[in-house]
């Protein structure tokens, strides 16, 4: 699919919305990139982006990027040390299957559901602390 296309079908509001509810209940971070690179593994390519935001800097290591790659219809996740350590790969591929499923009939629902998903079990295990702050913006982000 071409990437205009892909961001043609996206509400943006919806889910950017998803990313602000789901961290109301966490002090952990979600981002939700979109690539317009083809990649055969996005693996690596999550992994540089999210160097790149700098989501390896959030203080408690909780953060996690949902990536979306519609040239090459491949998609990954990635959480830091923090959170893999207590949801890791079971939750990963959850999440994969989920947005696997979803993706092509609506993208939107699919990443609003990845988000809150994700969101749950970000709660789980780092509930929102007092003196917790918006690390990262909730946008869609884009590479």
């Amino acid at each position: 699919m071409k990437f205009h296309e892909f961001i043609e079908r996206i509400d943006d509001d919806a889910v950017c919305r998803a990313v602000r509810e789901a961290e109301q209940s966490t002090s952990g971070e979600i981002c939700v990139c979109i690539s317009r690179r083809r990649t055969k593994d996005p693996m690596p390519l999550a992994r540089r982006l999210f160097r790149k935001f700098k989501m390896h800097r959030t203080e408690r290591r909780n953060g996690v990027i949902i990536l979306i790659a519609p040239r090459s219809q491949t998609t990954a996740i990635f959480g830091d040390e923090g959170i893999h350590r207590v949801a890791g790969e079971p939750l990963w591929d959850e999440v994969i299957e989920l947005l696997a499923r979803e993706l092509p009939i609506d993208p939107t629902a699919a990443l609003v559901d990845a988000v809150a998903r994700v969101g749950r079990e970000l709660a789980r295990h780092f509930p929102p602390v007092t003196d917790d702050i918006n690390e990262l913006r909730d946008e869609i982000r884009f590479d």
